[in-house]
């Protein structure tokens, strides 16, 4: 298995997203330790970061590692469209809160809006998410998770979703 990692400032969001994961670094799981260090240390720092694993699996066992590892973040969020409940218990699921006649975009502005202190955020990058937020919703979602200084972090599967 193959996890790539990039990272870039919350000012730096002019180019997608694609581009970002093309230039991405590449990681093999399992994680050496000095790996799992350098990205703690990586994901530790207030900023937009991308990575690219081949399945959801892989990236939701990165994020669990990393998580239960650090145990930094005391408020912890998702936006998926994946239609599975592996997502931890103490993971905020954006879309899960949805309600069924409010867009996407509203529903991340009240989720940011209730939960002022979240600290870590993260966001699965697939089609069918894409489906829902055009690229300047993206960016505005970017900037409001990132709001308060929380580090966020998008994946991208290379594994198309059944």
């Amino acid at each position: 298995m193959k996890i790539a990692m990039k990272s870039k400032g919350l000012t730096d969001i002019r180019r997608s997203a694609i581009s970002y994961f093309d230039e991405a670094i590449f990681f093999r799981l399992p994680l050496s330790d000095f790996e799992i260090l350098t990205f703690q240390k990586l994901l530790m720092t207030p900023s937009l970061h991308f990575i690219k694993t081949d399945n959801v699996e892989t990236g939701r066992l990165l994020m669990d590692l990393f998580l239960s590892t650090l145990k930094h973040y005391y408020t912890i969020g998702c936006l998926t469209a994946v239609k599975n409940d592996t997502l931890p218990d103490y993971v905020f699921d954006v879309f899960k809160g949805k309600k069924v006649d409010e867009s996407l975009m509203d529903s991340i502005e009240i989720f940011c809006i209730e939960n002022p202190l979240i600290n870590f955020f993260w966001i699965e990058l697939t089609e069918s998410l894409a489906l829902h937020l055009s690229d300047r919703q993206m960016r505005k979602a970017y900037d409001l998770f990132s709001s308060g200084q929380a580090s966020v972090l998008v994946i991208q599967y290379k594994e198309p979703l059944c």
